[in-house]
């Protein structure tokens, strides 16, 4: 569609606020004419990468036998008519060593480097969009890396990289008779469990959701090959076949339905508590403000004795009921602490006014009371205590600001 307004007002010879973006887009897009070849060899590394690290590694993976009269003899993992002693393995062994350092090393390296030299962009949203506008002159390249997460991990996919070069290849140079290589699994997958739960990379909820009832699902067989190699259980067992099934197709599963309905099922629980809260939040700013209009006569300038106006608000059920949740006692106890902790009049000036009785449904008032009562403390505890911090501070700050070890 800009394409063809575009066309048209040139057609026309206009002079169009339309048709100087376009040229702009135009010229901008022309600094940078090697972006396309620069993606498809980047994308071509992306898609190499795991096959040709595997390989690598596997090189380096050596399996040693006894031959009788002759001690120990070692071959090549993969083709055990190599033998890693011999000329031939060892011709290779400084080729791999430079695959090494070019692939698993190289390609990931090579992409936090792109990725830093335009991190000011990467990580702002709203450079992206103008990015975005022009044809992604000076990012586009590296779409293909930054798409999936939001600006603030603009860099997870190197991460990503590094958790399936370690995962896959890496630990796969354990040897087969120790239980490095699954205690290795387990503490990477944890790791990146940590990670995902905390940081949510991905654009996508359903997405993030996904990656970490993998990573479970991944420390889970980790966990089982573990107890393999442990001797903890058979693994010709059909109970502990049965477990490791259940869990790699439930993981599965479970991910398949997240990937289809999203986290919605999940979520549910939550989602109602917020709904509620908002709903209750509503309520009470509603109720409040009613109810101003007949303590305050609606005036936004009236002003009410402070005792006096907390003796109407505690005679009213309905907000008491409104404050609890339903709970009517507990509302009431919640008002009991406000009035304790002076929540409308910080200052001590003895009134209320319109802007003083809003604070009843404030936020960090209602957590404040909530939180009293949950830990047992009564109004005429948090009373005595605020009347000895002000008895302490008229001697303490007489003389205006304390300096603060002092004061302590």
């Amino acid at each position: 569609a800009f394409v063809d307004m575009t066309q048209r007002a040139r057609e026309k010879d206009e002079l169009t606020a339309l048709s100087l973006l376009a040229d702009e887009v135009e010229a901008e897009s022309s600094k940078y004419p090697a972006s396309g070849y620069i993606y498809a060899i980047l994308f071509l590394s992306f898609l190499v990468l795991p096959g040709s690290t595997t390989a690598i590694i596997n090189f380096f993976k050596c399996h040693e036998f006894d031959v009788p009269g002759e001690g120990r003899e070692s071959y090549m993992y993969l083709d055990y008519n190599i033998s890693c002693e011999s000329d031939r393995y060892r011709s290779y062994v400084a080729y791999a060593v430079l695959m090494l350092f070019f692939y698993p090393i190289g390609i990931p390296l090579s992409w936090s480097v792109m990725l830093y030299r335009k991190r000011h962009t990467l990580k702002d949203a709203n450079a992206m969009k103008r990015e975005a506008m022009f044809g992604e002159p000076k990012t586009g390249h590296l779409a293909f890396l930054v798409e999936s997460y939001t600006p603030n991990y603009y860099y997870f996919e190197v991460l990503e990289c590094l958790r399936k070069i370690l995962l896959t290849s890496a630990i796969g140079l354990a040897g087969e008779d120790t239980p490095i290589a699954p205690i290795a699994g387990i503490f990477i997958s944890l790791i990146f469990i940590f990670v995902f739960s905390e940081a949510k990379p991905f654009k996508e909820a359903e997405t993030s959701a996904l990656g970490i009832l993998l990573m479970y699902t991944i420390t889970v067989i980790f966990l089982a090959a573990l107890m393999v190699k442990s001797n903890a259980v058979s693994n010709d067992n059909p109970v502990f076949a049965a477990f490791i099934m259940t869990t790699l197709f439930g993981g599965l599963g479970l991910g398949l339905l997240i990937s289809i309905y999203g986290t919605d099922p999940f979520n549910a629980t939550a989602n109602r508590i917020a709904a509620e809260k908002a709903a209750q939040l509503a309520a009470l700013r509603t109720k409040v403000t009613e109810m101003w209009k007949v303590i305050g006569g609606g005036s936004k300038k009236h002003e009410i004795d402070r005792l006096a106006c907390w003796d109407l608000i505690l005679a009213d059920e309905e907000l008491a009921s409104i404050m609890g949740n339903g709970n009517e006692e507990k509302g009431k106890a919640m008002l009991e602490v406000m009035k304790a902790i002076r929540a409308l009049d910080w200052t001590g000036s003895g009134t209320v006014d319109y802007l003083k009785f809003q604070r009843l449904y404030l936020p960090w008032n209602l957590l404040a009371a909530e939180k009293a009562i949950n830990n047992g403390l009564e109004p005429e505890y948090l009373t005595s205590l605020r009347v000895n911090v002000l008895d302490m501070w008229e001697v303490i700050g007489a003389n205006g600001e304390v300096e603060r070890l002092a004061c302590w």
